[in-house]
């Protein structure tokens, strides 16, 4: 199953499909873009958490970026991804698709709050992103530590500045985000930030406003630094603009066509100029108009085939016509492309009609000079000493007796086809040539693999030199084998007829007619004698001294010499060396007759032909050659004869430059085409070039071209000198590098971007070269000048350092190449990962030099260290976290099976692995778990729930996620928990009563503070003063009984005063009396009979309405004392001439019961006395006598039973107290019942 990841692949089009790309395919929600056309269609509907870009693609980040749409829940990741190496990024991508997950479940999964308030502090403190909570006129209230470190301030640094002084005061965008968060209630935005340092940077800012608790606005801040991404995007911005001109500025001509109606709809210049068109002109045509008619044919069978294919199509040559008609010759290269929503083909095509031409004359030349060198059997081979490579003429593997498409030119196999008695003069004239430079000459055998011997002369001499060292040999051979063969005859001849003095250095021998040897002379007894122990030849086997391998040869030949008398017949024989080895013979047989005219003897006269002659080099071949070479290349050759001050040009000078070759036939005009700011420069290296010693002169500049453009060249020389080493001849070529220098200008920019650096180490010079970005990497400056042991201190002390010396000495002893990744300390002291990449150069298996490339990957790693801890985490988690977990299959086959869960369900892991699980548990069919199981296996979908299983009689919380294969549960026993949670619902229930009733205890307390303050204040200071005044003996004793009279009626007050206190308090002592079921009914009978003689006279009606609610559970004193105050005060409250009606009903709603008392008396002006309503003493009809307790007492106890009173009252309408009380005893008792049932207790 594919993850929650959406992936956007910026990919390279020509690059091939690999593993990784598969696992891509499979494993993510993935869409490719390979063109900019592409875009808009590959994004409609989709909106990617990650964008992979290769470095190869023709779509940049930056292109696809407007289109996208981002939300603020995901964040848009942009990974890079190398020439298509898709394997660093994949564990990246699997720690995002973790993550991501993660969060999508975290929002459908309940938290418990005091959970979620622990995260959201995690977050908070631990957070990347700077996170400030402020007030919406900007003062700032808390920072996290991200935050401070972004600022460089502490948290009362950050609140003491506020927004004014962490913002950019020039920044004018803070406003228009300020009012839109006040708008909208929350507002995204990119601002400039202000360090403690002043520093400015940009960070991208998301503030939401919320209520806190006491109900005022606050808002958040998240912010984030985009320092680097503002880089990123300024460069990709750079590169975006470079690709678009690839198409228009590109010096190949490029045009798109509509595929449907064939029409061109853009061309860049360089179409145009080579088709001779204007633009409007060009984009009036379709690409008919560019072909003949007699090709219309042969382009629509193309267009069939082309439709057909997905990718690229060509090169394939075709002839189109420019505007005025003329002919022209294009190879073309077609892309498929989405342009301006239309199906089309982008076409590169350039024009090869002077190639083609030249290629046609160029084969003809050679085909002439192959017939050449067949007719004279002259073949031609060169060595290229410098990188050890051989090129050998068609004619020279005739010569050689080899077959070119089994032959690999090399010394080893040169060395073999030459005859094995001619190899050592072979190679001792090759070291010769070398080390004295002089032409030579040699003549040697070659031995084909049928058996054929020829005679090869060959010359040769060295043409170029690296320093004092030859560069390149070449060599001309021919044929003389026909020569050889007749000067051996020749010489058989004379031996024969001028004397046996004369052939004593050449071999004679005769046989009789069975073989056996009759004579041999001095020469054949010397060399051949110690073949025979008794050191005796005559009466010998002939064959005795003839390698076995020829001896049917020697026989078929003797027969044709025994048929033909008197005739000679050549063969060559191999004999063996005394010292070891074979003597290769040449021999002529005749056969002699006698008298009568009848064979009698076998004469054979041979020659040691085993020496070879060295070859001469045909210097007329050689220059034919150079000249072909001349004509042939695309460099522009020159020829500078220093003495005389005249200076040749090649053909290839007007192709190249546009000049013809006689225009500029001085240095002195050659420098004039010069770039004036390379001139003095190229003009001196080759003034100390000529004056020196040097042999070579290499050069790159700037060169004047016939239109007036600059291209840049590379210009190499030979310079020959004389005996005195005075320069009189150079010669060289000038390469156009043009397009090669964009590329690397281009492969620079790459590289700086991808923060790739080189160095070289040549271990001669014992130099060590640094690039400009290796120098930033390493963090020195440009003037400095790295030296090995130097470059190797910078990486980390330890494993890191031993291992780059290691490597290095590998490279250097082994010629092994090395790509480490390690850590090194910068001048700065920063500890960075770098990639280092090096390759040994050898000359003759010896390193000379170390070249290679170097990475900061230090992000990359340190991300990647972080996935491998992940998955490292991940591996033991299954085994070491405290839930339970098993996997498994489509099929119900468990495929793992941890410690935990063998110990919760009892099961062992060998008892359940690979066995299907509803087999072995048997009695979960049909429960919850395999609902849930199957649903998910169905759906897809992850499930969470909490069930009780028989068979281990245990609750358990079961996570079921889907996968790939089937399967995985992760699930813990809860048995306790639901216990613990029955405890908790309790003490739970009871915290919240208590908590109650100490809020309705400190109120109470307060207006029992007041109270005494208040209501006992006055009395007592009355008697305290009527006492000062009974102290003073002068008063008349009326006087003073009428002061003991005032002090009685105070004490009567404070006596009735603090008898009312002590009602309240013993009423809130009563609260802890025990709970009982009331029957409502009865209560009420109960008031009407202690009060009916006040409801007779005063002829009150009292109607009950309770509907289902026949009996409620509290306090009775309580229910009692509320419903009397309540009747009497209807009652007491009545209009005047009008009986008091009492309605009293009773309801349930929800968990509660709602009683209302509803009357038809005087009424309460609720909008004066409102807030005194329930106040102790407070009376509101003063006519009526009353101490103002009733409904003081009436609330106090309501709210001691855990409920609340409400009045709704108009003056002469009547009143209505409606009392809210839950049931809370019954809940309570219910739920334990079912509680003590579900934990089995």
């Amino acid at each position: 199953m594919k993850t929650l990841l959406r992936i956007l692949y910026l990919e390279d089009s020509s690059a091939e499909e690999n593993e990784e790309n598969c696992i891509l395919e499979k494993e993510y929600n993935i869409r490719k873009i390979f063109f900019p056309q592409e875009i808009k269609n590959a994004l409609k509907a989709f909106s990617p958490h990650v964008v992979l870009w290769d470095n190869n693609a023709r779509v940049s980040p930056q292109e696809v970026l407007p289109t996208l749409k981002i939300s603020e829940e995901n964040i848009l990741s942009i990974l890079p991804v190398r020439n298509g190496n898709l394997k660093e990024v994949l564990p990246l991508l699997e720690s995002l698709s973790i993550q991501l997950n993660s969060r999508e479940t975290s929002k459908l999964e309940k938290k418990p709050c005091c959970e979620l308030e622990e995260r959201y502090r995690s977050i908070y403190q631990t957070s990347l992103d700077g996170i400030l909570v402020t007030e919406p006129n900007g003062t700032i209230l808390a920072a996290n530590p991200a935050a401070c470190r972004m600022l460089e301030m502490t948290e009362e640094e950050i609140c003491r500045a506020g927004r004014s002084g962490i913002v950019d005061p020039e920044d004018h965008r803070l406003a228009y985000a300020v009012s839109q968060r006040e708008k909208l209630g929350k507002a995204h935005t990119e601002l400039t930030f202000v360090k403690k340092s002043g520093v400015k940077f940009p960070v991208e800012l998301t503030s939401s406003v919320y209520k806190d608790r006491e109900g005022n606005s606050k808002t958040t801040a998240i912010i984030r630094d985009i320092t680097e991404r503002k880089k990123i995007e300024e460069q990709l911005n750079i590169s975006h603009e470079t690709y678009r001109n690839l198409f228009y500025k590109s010096p190949i001509p490029y045009w798109i066509y509509d595929r449907d109606s064939l029409q061109i709809v853009d061309v860049n210049d360089v179409a145009l100029k080579a088709y001779g068109y204007s633009r409007a002109e060009f984009l009036d045509l379709t690409i008919m108009d560019l072909r003949e008619k007699e090709d219309i044919p042969d382009l629509q069978k193309d267009l069939e085939m082309i439709s057909r294919s997905t990718g690229i199509v060509g090169p394939g040559k075709f002839n189109h016509k420019k505007k005025d008609g003329t002919p022209l010759k294009v190879e073309i290269v077609g892309y498929k492309v989405d342009y301006e929503n239309h199906n089309c083909r982008l076409v590169a095509c350039l024009d090869v009609t002077e190639k083609e031409n030249f290629l046609t004359r160029l084969k003809e030349k050679e085909a002439r000079l192959t017939a050449a060198q067949e007719i004279a059997k002259i073949g031609y081979w060169e060595w290229d000493k410098s990188t050890d490579t051989f090129f050998l003429s068609e004619m020279m593997y005739q010569l050689w007796g080899v077959e070119k498409s089994t032959f690999n030119p090399s010394w080893e196999s040169i060395i073999n086809v030459i005859h094995p008695e001619d190899r050592n003069s072979f190679q001792n004239a090759q070291d010769d040539l070398i080390h004295e430079g002089k032409e030579n000459s040699l003549e040697y055998r070659v031995l084909s693999p049928s058996g054929e011997i020829k005679w090869i002369q060959e010359k040769g001499r060295i043409v170029s030199w690296q320093g004092n060292q030859p560069e390149k040999v070449e060599k001309t051979a021919r044929d003389i084998t026909d020569e050889k063969n007749f000067i051996e005859k020749l010489s058989t001849s004379e031996s024969r007829y001028k004397g046996i003095v004369k052939s004593q250095t050449n071999y004679i021998i005769r046989t009789d007619m069975e073989g056996n040897y009759t004579y041999c002379n001095e020469k054949f007894f010397k060399d051949f004698g110690w073949l025979y122990s008794d050191e005796e030849i005559i009466g010998k086997p002939s064959l005795s001294s003839i390698m076995e391998y020829h001896h049917q040869a020697v026989i078929e030949l003797v027969e044709r010499c025994i048929l033909a008398p008197g005739t000679a017949f050549q063969i060559e024989i191999d004999k063996p060396k005394k010292k070891g080895g074979i003597r290769t013979t040449l021999w002529d047989f005749v056969c002699l007759l006698d008298a009568k005219g009848n064979p009698s003897e076998i004469q054979c006269a041979g020659v040691d032909i085993s020496a070879r002659v060295k070859a001469e080099k045909d210097l007329k071949e050689s220059r034919l050659r150079y000249k072909l070479i001349t004509e042939a290349t695309s460099d522009a050759i020159w020829d500078w004869n220093i003495e005389s001050a005249s200076l040749f040009w090649g053909n290839s000078y007007k192709s190249i430059f546009g000049y013809d070759p006689g225009e500029h036939q001085t240095l002195a005009s050659w420098e004039q085409l010069l770039h004036p700011d390379d001139r003095a420069r190229v003009t001196g290296s080759l003034d100390a070039a000529i004056e020196g010693t040097e042999r070579k002169w290499e050069a790159n500049y700037r060169f004047k071209k016939k239109n007036g453009d600059y291209a840049y060249v590379l210009d190499k020389g030979i310079i020959l000198r004389d005996q005195k080493g005075k320069a009189y001849r150079a010669v060289g070529s000038i390469q156009d590098i043009t397009e090669k220098k964009k590329l690397e200008d281009l492969l620079e920019k790459a590289n700086n971007l991808s923060r790739i650096g080189s160095f070289d180490f040549d271990l001669v010079s014992n130099e060590l070269y640094w690039s400009a970005m290796t120098r930033e990497i390493h963090e020195v400056g440009e003037d400095y000048k790295p030296h090995i042991d130097s470059g190797i201190d910078f990486y980390k002390e330890g494993k890191n350092r031993d291992r780059i010396k290691n490597a290095v000495s590998r490279a250097i002893n082994e010629n092994e190449a090395f790509d480490e990744e390690l850590q090194i300390v910068t001048a700065k002291g920063r500890e960075l990962w770098v990639r280092v990449i090096g390759e040994p150069v050898t000359e003759y298996g010896k390193c000379i030099r170390i070249s290679g490339s170097f990475q900061d990957i230090d992000k990359i790693k340190r991300a990647e260290l972080e996935v491998l801890n992940a998955a490292r985490e991940k591996e033991t988690l299954l085994e070491s976290i405290g839930d339970a977990f098993f996997a498994l299959a489509e099929d119900w086959t468990v495929t793992y099976w941890n410690n935990q869960a063998a110990r919760l369900l009892d099961c062992p892991r060998e008892t359940i692995l690979k066995r299907n699980l509803w087999e072995i548990f048997p009695d979960a069919v049909g429960t919850a778990f395999q609902k849930n199981y199957e649903a998910t296996l169905k759906d897809r979908q992850r499930r969470h729930f909490e069930a009780y299983f028989e068979g281990t009689a245990a609750w358990y919380e079961v996570n079921v996620y889907p996968s790939s294969e089937g399967l995985s549960v992760f699930f813990k026993d809860i048995t306790r928990r639901k216990t613990a949670d029955v405890k908790l619902r309790e003490l739970n229930k009871s915290l919240k009563a208590h908590t109650r009733e100490l809020v309705t205890a400190n109120k109470g307390l307060e207006q029992f503070s007041y109270i005494v303050s208040h209501n006992l204040r006055s009395p007592v200071a009355n008697i305290l003063g009527l006492a000062d005044l009974l102290q003073n003996s002068e008063y008349p004793q009326g006087v003073k009984e009428k002061l003991f009279g005032e002090i009685f009626s105070n004490v009567e007050r404070l006596d009735s005063v603090i008898t009312d206190l002590n009602g309240i308090l013993q009423a809130k002592v009563d609260v802890k009396t025990q709970k009982e079921r009331i029957d409502l009914k009865l209560l009420i009978n109960e008031i009407k009979s202690s009060i009916k003689n006040v409801i007779k006279e005063e002829k009150a009606e009292i109607k009950c309405s309770f509907g289902d609610i026949h009996e409620i559970v509290s306090v009775k004193s309580y229910l009692y004392s509320i419903f009397y105050n309540l009747i009497i005060n209807s009652i007491k409250y009545r209009k005047p001439d009008v009986a008091p009606v009492i309605e009293i009903s009773a309801r349930r709603k929800a968990d509660f019961i709602i009683i209302a008392f509803k009357d038809n008396g005087l009424g309460i002006d609720l909008a004066n006395k409102q807030e005194q309503l329930f106040t102790l003493y407070k009376r509101f009809h003063h006519h009526i006598e009353g101490k103002g307790m009733g409904l003081f007492m009436v609330k106090t106890q309501v709210q001691m039973l855990g409920g609340r009173i409400t009045v709704d009252s108009r003056v002469n309408e009547g009143t209505t107290f409606t009392i809210i009380l839950k049931e809370s005893l019954i809940q309570l008792e219910e739920e334990n019942e079912t509680a003590l049932s579900i934990s089995g207790n």
